[in-house]
């Protein structure tokens, strides 16, 4: 399964909007109607879980 399929859906949405759609923090912030800060915590844990889970799927066997 592609990784982005079994994250958690709110992760995949900030990932999205900020690499897909080149929305700014300030910009996913307001569209999630929470603070900037929350914006980026969330943006930087959706990060490690896709690097967790590509490590885990595709480093691990090297």
């Amino acid at each position: 399964l592609p990784i982005l399929e079994v994250i958690h859906p709110e992760e995949k949405a900030i990932l999205l909007m900020k690499y897909m759609d080149d929305l700014s923090i300030r910009d996913i912030s307001i569209a999630l109607r929470i603070s900037e800060n929350a914006a980026k915590m969330r943006l930087k844990r959706a990060r490690s879980r896709v690097f967790y889970l590509y490590s885990e799927k595709y480093l691990k066997d090297s």
